[in-house]
């Protein structure tokens, strides 16, 4: 019974300054791998690789991997990357630890006019004729393939079963499909799906793209318990040409704060909702910014206001128990940097840059300049104010952990 560690985390804006490309300012990097590795995690998930360009994102792989190599006591894993197409301004990146146990499965086709496999399944490409290849385990590096993002492809219905066509996905950032082939798992269970989105910053668009996710073949294809002759569409086991899967596991950050109501097309049980359960319900993940923080906040849990990064999983009805999902970790980045165990040095004369969003202008110099003194006394804790301000420096966003046991 194999055991996947997953993480997702978005890493605010890690583009070219941030991510070293710019100023060689590689702490940011090193900390982030530091904590991926400590978790021993198994395929870490990031969010915000912040660029448009395909190359650059390829750049920003590449310095993550070598980070993960260098913070990682066992030499061969963190060899593979596996990028999403551009959405929005960011891709999504998938880096591996071990590609013999966790082996991605990366889109190969069908082959366009172009030469090259698309880029969104949906309705022009549908995912149930598309075509993954195992990716060859000796090639290291980011994988000239990419995992598909996905578009909607079922039918919405009225009330009198009439077809009403494909609603539009909201908003420009689209979810994704990472497609993974886990060793020792059972044939039917084989292939793990990791859906993630980074949903829209405005929280009303983000609730009407939870309502289109009844539209995906891939979500929908393992709907729960809608009347036979209603359900859009049947239960099924999604082929994708040669591979099965039976469950799936959707994250992302969802911009929504978490509560049942917003969440229903997800986690409900009637027609046209999902089904599936929440890994973390209970546990902020967004931190607050330099105007909300306040002397009441005693530690560094506290400075985490929001719930907005959860993964959700569901089982297929084909497939009897073929998951166990332990609940949800997130990790406390702000207290790693408070203790010294995430240490951050050059790129703290770039925090105006790396930081945009989260400081006023006029109390920003002084919060900074008060961190970086705190970095040079190296025999006390950093205090809370500054571990917020190292914290922030590495995201506004706390990474969040899924352990999937495949049967």
């Amino acid at each position: 019974m194999p055991l996947v560690r997953l993480m997702n985390w978005n890493v605010q804006t890690f583009g070219p300054t941030k991510g070293g490309l710019l100023y060689n300012n590689l702490d940011i990097a090193h900390a982030v791998a530091k904590h991926v590795v400590a978790q021993r995690v198994d395929i870490f998930v990031m969010l915000e690789m912040n660029t448009t360009s395909h190359a650059t994102a390829e750049s920003l792989c590449e310095v993550m991997l070598e980070a993960l190599q260098v913070e990682s006591p066992n030499n061969g894993e963190w060899r593979q990357a596996v990028l999403s197409p551009n959405t929005g301004r960011e891709f999504y990146a998938f880096f591996i630890r071990d590609s013999h146990f966790t082996t991605p499965v990366p889109l190969t086709g069908p082959q366009t006019r172009w030469g090259r496999p698309p880029e969104v399944l949906g309705q022009m490409y549908p995912i149930a004729r598309a075509e993954f290849s195992v990716a060859d385990l000796t090639s290291v590096g980011v994988l000239g393939e990419w995992f598909p993002l996905l578009a909607p492809d079922i039918e919405e219905l009225n009330a009198m079963g009439w077809p009403m066509g494909v609603p539009p996905w909201p908003a420009i950032r689209r979810p994704a499909l990472g497609l993974f082939r886990v060793r020792g798992a059972r044939a039917a269970n084989a292939y793990l799906p990791i859906i993630p989105c980074h949903f829209a910053a405005a929280a009303t668009t983000a609730k009407e793209q939870f309502n289109v996710l009844p539209f995906y073949t891939l979500l929908a294809g393992l709907a729960p318990d809608a009347p036979a002759a209603r359900r859009r569409p049947v239960v099924l086991q999604i082929d994708f040409k040669r591979h099965t899967t039976n469950y799936w596991v959707f994250t992302g950050d969802f911009n929504v704060e978490y509560g049942a109501f917003d969440y229903a097309r997800l986690q409900g049980r009637h027609r046209r909702q999902l089904g599936a359960t929440a890994a973390n319900s209970r546990t902020n993940t967004l931190l607050v910014t330099y105007g909300q923080y306040s002397r009441t906040q005693k530690n560094t849990w506290e400075l985490a206001v929001k719930n907005l990064d959860n993964f959700f999983t569901r089982p297929g009805n084909a497939a009897a128990r073929p998951v166990t999902v332990t609940p949800g970790t997130v990790s406390d980045i702000a207290r790693d940097v408070q203790t010294r165990r995430l240490p951050l040095r050059e790129s703290v004369r770039h925090y105006r840059q790396l930081d945009q969003r989260g400081f006023d202008p006029n109390p920003y110099l002084g919060v900074t300049w008060n961190f970086a003194d705190q970095l040079t006394n190296r025999t006390t804790d950093i205090n809370i104010k500054g571990a917020l301000a190292g914290a922030r420096l590495i995201s506004d966003h706390l990474p969040v952990i899924l352990d999937v046991t495949v049967l």
